[in-house]
């Protein structure tokens, strides 16, 4: 019997959550290390991004659209509670596409639109995988409805935020990463 009406497959392995967890914050330490070597604003912006991450992830869970799986480290209270690592996992996805821009040498706003364009896709093929293992329940019957919903409410916050002051504080006028140890030329980071 399935664990869920209208889910037409099984539960998940047990070891699928803590997995996925210790991943995360592996990742998140990977990441953290690399921007304390790239300087201070490197730092916040990968703080930044945890930050984003678990008010989105909060607001999502607050309006209803979808509840989390148990994971061992959950902030809030039941039945508004959001994992760490889904927040740490917002971080490396928003740390990682500004990392891919810089290396392109774009433009601010060209880097701006890839960094949202690299993050949205990223979440959306990540979306697929975790609502498979139940690490995530949606509350419609057609996970599309889903995006649908997304694309009305978080993805726009999403794309807002890389227009937010926090975004361009920590990038240089030709769209690199501050203090990622690449020196700034006119035409783009080096």
């Amino acid at each position: 019997m399935f664990p869920f009406p209208g889910i037409p497959y099984g539960v998940a392995p047990w070891w699928c959550f803590p997995l996925n967890e210790v991943c995360m914050y592996a990742l998140m330490a990977v990441c953290f290390v690399h921007a304390v070597k790239s300087g201070k604003r490197t730092v916040a912006y990968l703080l930044g991004g945890l930050v984003f991450g678990l008010i989105l992830e909060y607001l999502e869970v607050l309006s209803g659209s979808y509840t989390y799986g148990r994971f061992f480290i959950m902030l809030g209270r039941a039945p508004v509670e959001i994992p760490l690592c889904i927040g740490c996992g917002w971080a490396i996805i928003l740390y990682s596409a500004r990392l891919f821009s810089d290396a392109y040498k774009l433009p601010l706003l060209a880097a701006a639109a890839l960094d949202t364009l690299l993050a949205l896709n990223i979440d959306l093929s990540m979306d697929v995988v975790a609502y498979r293992l139940h690490m995530w329940h949606w509350y419609w019957s057609v996970p599309v409805k889903t995006h649908l919903h997304h694309n009305g409410s978080v993805y726009p916050t999403a794309i807002s935020s890389v227009g937010s002051p926090w975004y361009f504080a920590t990038r240089s006028s030709a769209g690199c990463l501050k203090g990622s140890g690449r020196r700034v030329m006119r035409d783009g980071c080096v």
